[in-house]
């Protein structure tokens, strides 16, 4: 907890787990503690079921994908698939790891299993791109020596459960969809294992030099049952036999008898007969005491004796589909009224739902005693929006079986909360009308996750119309409006559109609503605009953005925006959008040239936001803050129309997707931000680039695609990736602050690639004190004064000197920035700034920076990353009206006239004479193009009739190929 304090995100509750996951579940219970470990995404949690308490083991950073414990309760082994996978061996009472094998596999694990004596370990590896699979054998406590024994499986039947025999460690079984394999494995116990993990991950061998590991994979026909078998699932021994059982998605089991005399080949098996043991497909095959248990999606848990006879069985849960079965060390508990006695366990279901079973309630007779107890709940399915709760601390979570949930401070979502009659509320929406809901118990309103809503479609997204009203945008088109108090629509619904709603918002006053659907169509409603004062009418849709997708649309006080993937900013007039004139667009505004936004939101204050942001209300602000696709931040006022300051934006985990400003509880202003590299991450405001003002961690194991702010304290930030997990990570602002010891020079030196010690650093101290020199004069004989400080006036040159050419928006935004700089530390109103931006060029050269300034600017405006190949393919792609780029027909490069491109460059962007390029050709080409030719030819006539981009590059630019 101590260094979590220190950390700017720290995780600090998970809700949910991995229920799609098989065997994601699993009980730690003993006599002397009552934990159970699961898996949510990258994280392996370890959960108190006394106190609630949860030990989040973060580690992997794909999904983990197999979780396996050992017989004594003593180890968990989990390992993810992926690039770059782990496998990590965690000591179950110190929670931490004991063993960790990292990369032994290109694409990381399939499936693996430990062997009743806890020493060995079998694992599979997904399989690569050439369809190889490779198997090998481990033993658990020294996995850095490397596998026991090795091998793999071209082009075969994916293999995705392993099982060890009980009976013998050197035997263990595999199952893909229409095979199952039964291996041996055999070391010589004189000798060691071989080398190392890194060369077992390069072999393609039959077995390895230390050990041999062979298969037999017995056929197997359907046609002879005369009957259709399923898709294999998993597979099991049978305990005191040579028996195996493979399950089906059918519900049935095939039976596996020993053929090894009948075939001549030692552990051989045939396929003797299938059995029917549920009615829906088995997930679960696992073997407790005397008894065969099964857990199946019809959500049923079931007891067979070594004869497949049924015993015993748990079908009153009513939680979902069983995706894992988990069995305490406790001593096994007698029935009162049968022979029937098993250990405490837990199953986990496909409704993100965990539930602790014992052997008594076989004996209840009422359906209600036989539930068993439901340890916790989370989301179920996969989540299909977010949004924050206003005026308090609590999120909410809309999940792909029509339900929306509540989760409140203090984030609670163990025992039973909810009652038990909220599992089958997805189950009985599906079953009635879309419109029927299902309001929650009313003990559950005060707990920490409840039951908002249910019904047949999706939510896809939400906004707040009111304190009390919650606009739900379905799958289906429809938008309702929904009373959370008095659980019931506040309005009737309304048609929005035949495609799946992406975004709802409303203004300040509630009393326009706008949208967008999957088709990048943008909707508005008005409240009162026809005949009724109090009913909402559908004003029309427009799709502004063409061919482009909409990346967000907002209010800015009583001003409607949409921001799309073309660069532009549309800003639609809502009092000219009438029922009979349907939505107008008032004004198009490029957002930068060539600038393809990814992300929006807005703040209040000052151009940096250093005016704390003071409203809990999201659409109030002056301006607006864009992340676009080259790394930038982007701020834009909204009274101008126009680009005030460009800042780099955080390098951690790609391109940024989402964003939201809040204020902590000590007034300081913050922006979150999640990025598609699956990261979620803070810039402390004033916005000024600073690498130590900034953070980012690894939230999921893929994109986060929701994710919202605690406006009410500043204090949580909620995340999720859309599979079934909600992560609330704790704020410290406080770690934010950059170290008083360090200079600004030497923090944001950091983001150059050899830091200070680089020829780039070099390079920016060498022309900037040039520049002084220069100003002063080159050929001057009077006393050389050197101020450290430079006119703005020289600050384009500068930036030309180190590789950066400015257009003229560029150098209008960075005169903006710099002036906004100089007035702020004047303690002057930001108005007067810009009225000093509005007196004209020649007030730069009574400006002065100085090198710390011109080092930040430098670093915040330079490019990210250069021009490649791509870049001018796209860029000659567009300018023959060609959508998609890359290349002309048979794959040879597009062509352009040269006439045509010369147009583009008098016509479009910021447009340049004729003139203006005969002078860059001439200085691209040099003068001796020109010998030869008559007087007053020019350079444009002397070039290829057509051009390609790469032949532009290399003879007209002077770009050689990498």
């Amino acid at each position: 907890m101590e260094e979590d304090n220190k950390q700017a995100l720290s995780l600090h509750v998970v809700l949910g787990f991995t229920s799609q996951v098989i065997g994601s579940v699993s009980s730690l219970q003993d006599a002397e503690r009552n934990l159970i470990c699961y898996l949510s995404g990258h994280v392996l949690v370890v959960h108190d079921v006394e106190t609630g308490k949860q030990n989040k083991l973060q580690g992997h950073k794909n999904a983990i994908k197999c979780l396996k414990t050992s017989p004594d309760k003593c180890m968990i082994c989990t390992a993810d698939s992926g690039f770059h996978s782990m496998l990590i061996v965690w000591d179950s009472e110190t929670l931490e790891p004991a063993q960790i094998l990292e990369s032994p596999y290109e694409t990381g694990f399939e499936c693996m299993d430990i062997s009743t004596c806890g020493k060995y370990l079998i694992t599979a590896s997904s399989p690569d791109s050439f369809k190889k699979q490779e198997f090998a054998v481990w033993e658990v406590l020294d996995l850095a020596k490397g596998p026991l024994c090795t091998t793999s499986i071209s082009g075969g039947d994916k293999q995705y459960s392993v099982a060890f025999n009980p009976d013998n460690k050197r035997e263990f079984i595999t199952n893909g969809k229409e095979t199952a394999c039964f291996w041996s494995w055999q070391v010589p116990e004189e000798s060691s294992s071989p080398g190392g993990q890194n060369k077992f991950a390069q072999d393609d061998m039959a077995s390895s030099p230390g050990g041999t590991l062979s298969y037999i994979s017995p056929s197997f026909n359907s046609a002879d049952f005369k009957q259709k078998v399923g898709k294999f699932t998993a597979s099991i021994f049978m305990p005191g036999t040579k028996t195996a059982l493979t399950a089906t998605s059918d519900g049935d089991v095939v039976v596996w008898e020993d053929a090894s005399i009948i075939h001549q080949r030692a552990g051989d098996r045939f396929a003797s007969k299938v059995l029917r043991l549920h009615s829906q497909p088995i997930g679960v095959l696992a073997w407790h005491g005397q008894y065969l248990v099964t857990g199946a999606a019809d959500g049923f848990v079931r007891f067979f004796d070594d004869k497949l006879r049924l015993v015993a069985w748990f079908e009153d849960m009513n939680a979902g589909g069983v995706t894992s079965v988990s069995f305490s060390s406790k001593k096994p508990q007698q029935c009162s009224f049968s022979p029937f006695s098993c250990s405490d366990f837990v199953i986990g279901t496909g409704l993100g739902q965990v539930v602790k079973l014992h052997a008594s309630l076989f004996d209840e007779v009422s359906h209600e005693s036989r539930r068993g107890e439901c340890l916790f709940r989370g989301i179920p399915g996969k989540v299909t929006g977010m949004i924050e709760c206003l005026n308090e601390s609590a999120v909410i979570i809309a999940s792909d079986k029509g339900s929306v949930h509540k989760w409140s401070a203090p984030f609670s979502f163990w025992k039973s909360v909810g009652g038990p009659e909220e599992s089958s509320l997805a189950s009985e929406a599906s079953e009635g009308q879309e419109d029927s809901l299902v309001a929650p118990e009313a003990s559950e309103a005060t707990a920490g996750l409840s039951l908002v809503y249910q019904g047949k479609q999706t939510v896809m997204c939400m906004a707040w119309l009111s304190e009390d009203v919650l606009l739900l945008g379905l799958a289906n088109g429809n938008l309702k409006f929904y009373s959370v108090s008095l659980k019931e629509e506040a309005h009737p619904s309304i048609k929005i559109s035949n495609s799946q709603l992406k975004e709802v918002v409303c203004n300040a006053e509630g009393s326009i609503i706008a949208l967008y659907d999957m088709a990048n169509n943008l909707y508005i409603i008005k409240l009162g605009a026809g005949k009724y004062k109090d009913r909402w009418d559908y004003i029309g849709k427009h799709a502004a953005h063409l061919q482009a997708a909409i990346v967000d649309i907002c209010f800015v006080g009583s001003k409607l925006y949409s921001v799309g993937k073309d660069g532009m900013l549309v800003l639609y007039d809502l009092e000219g959008s009438t029922l009979k004139d349907g939505v107008k667009v008032k004004q198009y505004t490029q957002i930068g040239q060539g600038v393809i936004p990814t992300a929006c939101t807005l703040f209040s204050g000052a151009m940096d936001g250093s005016t704390p942001w003071t409203g809990l209300a999201t659409n109030v602000g002056s301006h607006m803050l864009f992340a676009d696709e080259t790394g930038k931040f982007r701020v834009f006022d909204n009274e101008s129309e126009g680009q005030k300051k460009v800042i780099l934006s955080p390098e951690y985990g790609g391109i940024i997707s989402k964003m939201a400003v809040f204020t902590s509880s000590k007034g300081e202003s913050c922006l979150a931000f999640a990025g598609q590299g699956k990261v979620v991450g803070l810039v402390k405001f004033p916005l000024d680039g600073d690498p130590y003002k900034s953070c980012a961690v690894v939230a999921h194991p893929l994109t986060v695609s929701y994710m919202c702010v605690d406006r009410s304290t500043g204090g949580y930030v909620y995340t999720s990736d859309g599979y079934g997990v909600v992560n609330l990570w704790r704020v410290n602002l406080d770690a934010l602050t950059p170290e008083p010891t360090k200079s600004k020079v030497e923090r944001y030196s950091g983001l150059l690639d050899e830091g200070m010690a680089g020829q780039e650093f070099s390079d920016i101290t060498n022309f900037f004190y040039y520049s002084q020199l220069r100003v002063q004069g080159e050929d001057t004989s009077e006393p050389r004064s050197i101020t450290g400080k430079v006119p703005l006036s020289e600050v384009p040159q500068l930036m030309k000197a180190l590789g950066y050419y400015l257009s003229e928006e560029d150098m209008r935004v960075m005169r903006s920035d710099v002036l906004f700089q100089q007035a702020a530390r004047k303690a002057k109103h930001y108005a007067e700034a810009a009225d000093d931006e509005d007196e004209g060029g020649s007030r730069d050269d009574q400006v002065y920076i100085t090198f710390e300034d011109f080092f930040v600017l430098y670093v915040n405006y330079r490019p990210s990353q250069g021009l490649g190949d791509d870049d001018l393919s796209d860029a000659f792609s567009r300018l023959s009206e060609i959508s998609s780029g890359g290349g002309g027909k048979d794959g040879r490069p597009l062509e352009l006239d040269t006439e045509k491109l010369v147009g583009a460059l008098c016509e479009r962007g910021e447009k340049m004479t004729k003139e203006e390029i005969e002078k860059c050709l001439l200085a691209l080409l040099g003068e001796d193009i020109l010998e030869g030719e008559p007087p007053g030819t020019s350079v444009i006539s002397l070039l290829p009739r057509v051009l390609n981009h790469k032949s532009f590059a290399e003879d007209i630019l002077g770009f050689s190929e990498a």
